[in-house]
């Protein structure tokens, strides 16, 4: 989970200059597939904050100084006194691009994680590691099956069982628009697996708030821009510009390239900036801030009027919309130092692993309907007939180019599925069995997941043996390499951030802050589920929130959405770190939506609705 080498490196491909930093793709892509804290968990060297912030900031101190000749020409809600200046000290505004409180924070970045309720008030949850790792770990008999893994033999088993890839629980693109949103809020560059701290300490590379910073301005790397237009990105029909000789992907943030569902829907939101540029006169100032702004600002739109509808109980949403005075756990302090809690980071929105296939219909191509057209494979399980939907090379067009109504689409009830279309398997502790078997080496795999079996000196005893051995599974192999369980790496991974137990959390926040419709569910009802009941002989007197938050979402929405603390966790801290942002499309005295989008003509923006708009859908 190592992050990818970057080589700062200014490029130049034809006519372009590119002022961006490339990477190689050997990184570890399985361990942050949908990652909620992604790569990060790992000894590496903090990369320090934006070294080109001074002088970035000069050059967009002018960004309110546009010529009013311009006003009547460009996009329909962008005016010279509608565009503000991010470095105006906003009552409330105050996170930007350059934002350097370094000094002043408790972690000596700009930005910190931290808790929604503190250590004293609720001290960390601690199971033996040996006790996570045994929760974790797949099976190695194919006809049996283990606590956290989805398998066949679960319906055989347990008579009426309804396995996990079937039924509809939303259409599978907003899995990936959630990967997608966890790499615009967090990357935790300096943890290491096993090694307990407080998240008070621990830097986030991202700026918190919303606003594709993985694709503007990521640790002073931009993505590149047409040199003779001054606007636009340069892309790759759907892909990205690339390295002639390595296929690399020429981005700010090589996490958008893991995988060829995330980094298409990269270029999808870069291309959306490209027809912003289009609408704009040319030789308009600040064109490029212009569409980035109102580029961002859709963005915001789909994630709060889409997203969150499709993943978040009805109710809380409805509740958190209505206004900021209505978040008990995010507070308003901790949205303006952007603060990202690991009670979302680390659990709750890593319930999205759950959610995600092991294979996908691309296009007709990759439908299944044969052995001939077989469905892609998002990891490599041995099999050389199926495609692979690794990244870090050029996109194979036509075989995984991404047919988008596959992926985006209305489930009205579970006989309307369309034909040939995706749907997101239902949220659970139950993780698809090729993400328990992420093998190690392999091209565009994590090639040193070893690197998680912590040879630094500072590392702990993991599995208690003198070594780290119990992450590798030997005897469950892909390609005569051994795997590792993402299953496993999430639950060390939400006790080394000192997150808090799943019943002390609800416990609180029902009794201590008074939010009614929280149910606390206890050891004994999570055991007594007959299906998805925790493992005989579970020692814990709580659970870890993100087996917690799973629970809670079968018991009252069987899967479908979060539950109610789920739903409160990431409505909180989305909208609240959305009010932060320098472009937001929230009303800063009282956060509800303050947005009329230029595409739909309402505050309200689909992921169809930007497909369709650039042509893609």
């Amino acid at each position: 989970d190592r992050r990818p080498r970057r080589i700062p490196l200014p490029r130049r491909v034809g006519n372009i200059t590119i002022s961006a930093s490339y990477t190689t793709m050997k990184f570890m892509v399985a361990l942050s597939l949908l990652s909620a804290v992604d790569v990060g968990v790992l000894a590496c060297p903090y990369l320090q904050r934006r070294i080109q912030q001074q002088q970035k900031s000069k050059e967009n101190d002018n960004c309110d100084e546009v010529e009013e000749d311009d006003d009547e020409h460009i996009l329909p809600i962008i005016t010279a006194t509608s565009l503000p200046n991010p470095h105006k000290d906003h009552r409330r505004r105050r996170i930007s691009f350059w934002a350097d409180d370094d000094d002043e924070s408790t972690c000596g970045s700009s930005f910190c994680y931290g808790r929604l309720i503190s250590l004293e008030a609720i001290p960390a949850f601690n199971l033996p590691f040996a006790e996570l790792v045994e929760i974790g770990s797949p099976n190695p008999d194919s006809s049996l099956f283990n606590y956290m893994e989805d398998s066949q033999a679960r319906s055989n088993v347990l008579e009426g069982f309804p396995l996990n890839n079937e039924g509809p629980s939303g259409a599978a693109g907003y899995t990936y628009v959630g990967q997608f949103l966890s790499h615009d809020m967090n990357l935790d560059e300096t943890s290491v697996l096993g090694n307990q701290v407080d998240p008070a300490t621990l830097p986030n590379t991202n700026t918190p708030t919303i606003d594709l910073d993985t694709l503007y301005d990521f640790e002073g790397a931009t993505s590149p821009i047409d040199e003779d237009d001054g606007c636009k990105f340069v892309v790759q029909g759907r892909d990205f510009a690339r390295d002639e000789s390595t296929g690399e992907a020429l981005i700010p943030d090589g996490r958008n390239d893991e995988h060829r569902i995330v980094s298409q829907l990269a270029v999808a939101f870069m291309t959306l900036h490209n027809k912003f540029c289009d609408e704009l006169p040319g030789g308009s100032k600040n064109m490029f801030l212009k569409a980035q702004r109102e580029t961002v600002r859709t963005w915001q739109s789909v994630i709060l009027t889409d997203l969150l509808p499709n993943l978040l109980d009805p109710t809380v949403l409805a509740e958190i919309a209505s206004g900021d005075t209505n978040r008990v756990l995010y507070t308003n302090d901790m949205a303006e130092d952007g603060i990202m809690p690991v009670e979302f980071s680390s659990a709750a929105f890593r319930l999205f692993h759950s959610r995600a296939r092991g294979r996908y219909r691309m296009n007709a191509l990759t439908d299944g309907s044969s052995s001939e057209f077989p469905r892609a494979r998002l990891f490599d399980v041995g099999n050389d007939d199926e495609p692979i939907l690794l990244g870090g090379t050029p996109l194979p067009d036509p075989l995984l180019v991404i047919e988008w109504d596959r992926f985006f689409f209305e489930i009205p009830d579970e006989d309307s599925v369309p034909s040939g279309a995706n749907v997101a398997r239902i949220q659970d502790m139950l993780y698809s069995r090729p993400m328990m078997r992420l093998p190690i080496g392999e091209d565009g795999t994590p090639e040193e997941v070893v690197e998680v079996l912590c040879d630094e000196p500072e590392c702990v005893d993991t599995c208690g043996d003198g070594g780290d051995s119990c992450l590798v599974v030997d005897d469950i192999t892909v390609r005569d390499e051994p795997t590792a369980s993402l299953a496993i790496l999430d639950l060390i991974r939400g006790q080394t951030h000192s997150v808090p137990g799943g019943i002390a959390l609800a416990t609180y926040v029902k009794d201590t802050l008074g939010v009614a419709d929280i149910t606390v569910y206890s050891i004994t009802q999570m055991q007594n589920d007959n299906v998805f009941g925790l493992p005989v002989g579970y020692s814990g007197a709580d659970v870890p929130l993100l087996l917690y938050l799973a629970h809670e979402s079968i018991f009252e929405h069987g899967g479908r959405l979060f539950g109610k603390l789920g739903s409160r966790i990431v409505s909180e801290v989305i909208y609240g770190l959305v009010q932060e942002a320098k472009w937001s499309i929230l009303n800063e005295n009282d956060g509800t939506l303050d947005y009329k989008s230029p595409i739909t003509g309402t505050d309200s923006v689909s992921m169809e609705d930007v497909l369709t708009e650039i042509g893609w859908m």
